[in-house]
């Protein structure tokens, strides 16, 4: 917990270094890879692999999370249910079920979900002096 804690204090450091004019029409990855990618040196290269740790990272984060529902599924339903049990089926159940939340083919109901944690950028530009 110590060292993500420190990966999120270098994190926000490298984006708060950047002006905004250099951020505009730019997702959070793209602004971390910049910023990063800038700390390095700013040479090609740099930004390359500072994308490449991007993804390493996010492709953790997924697997930990798939990890999770999957133990979580097997907690909950697996005594009740010999299905659930199986960790490929609850993991598929999972993903299937994050998939349906997802979707906007689906119902996408994540998207009405997640507004609720997003940060709009003009409230935090607003506040900066």
């Amino acid at each position: 917990m110590l060292a993500e804690g420190a990966l999120a204090l270098l994190a926000l450091s490298i984006v708060a270094m950047l002006p905004i004019a250099d951020t505009k029409g730019l997702a959070a990855a793209a602004i971390f890879t910049k910023g990063a990618g800038s700390l390095l040196g700013g040479s090609p290269a740099a930004i390359a692999y500072v994308g490449l740790v991007f993804i390493a990272l996010a492709l953790a984060v997924m697997m930990l999370v798939v990890r999770l529902g999957r133990l979580t599924i097997n907690e909950i339903g697996g005594e009740k249910i010999p299905l659930l049990g199986n960790k490929y089926i609850s993991a598929i159940l999972f993903l299937a079920v994050t998939f349906v939340l997802a979707s906007p083919t689906f119902g996408g109901t994540w998207l009405y979900i997640w507004v609720l944690f997003e940060v709009r950028t003009s409230s935090w530009q607003d506040l900066r002096l």
